[in-house]
């Protein structure tokens, strides 16, 4: 559970926008305790479900953008797989989404909240 972030380490073209790069680059992940979660991964934003598989949390995404999986092209359909979290620390996460454009493990970082619900 929590907040985690990261980034990927894609170049665009030289007169690609700085903040375009970065929000594409950018993974931020929060883990709620009713076993949901929500992310944004290369500026969309997903939501889903998390389920425990031996030592890994699997990341099943049931909408995107706000809308539900069931209603999205065949081809987004075909290109959403279940992402996989490995803990590395106690403050630490590889990140893993094999449909992604670019499929690189990703080292996440949990980042500090505030608030007596936190994990």
């Amino acid at each position: 559970m929590g907040h985690w972030e990261g980034a990927r380490t894609m170049k665009g073209a030289p007169e690609t926008a700085p903040y375009v790069m970065h929000t594409l680059n950018a993974v931020k992940l929060w883990i709620h305790p009713n076993g949901r979660f929500d992310l944004q991964d290369m500026g969309l934003p997903k939501e889903g479900n998390v389920s425990i598989d031996g030592d890994k949390a699997i990341l099943t995404v049931t909408k995107i953008a706000g809308k539900d999986i069931q209603f999205q092209s065949s081809q987004t359909k075909e290109s959403n797989a279940p992402i996989q979290l490995v803990g590395k620390t106690a403050d630490t996460v590889i990140y893993t989404d094999p449909s992604a454009i670019d499929p690189t493990p990703i080292q996440l970082k949990r980042i500090a909240t505030s608030g007596p619900d936190r994990p």
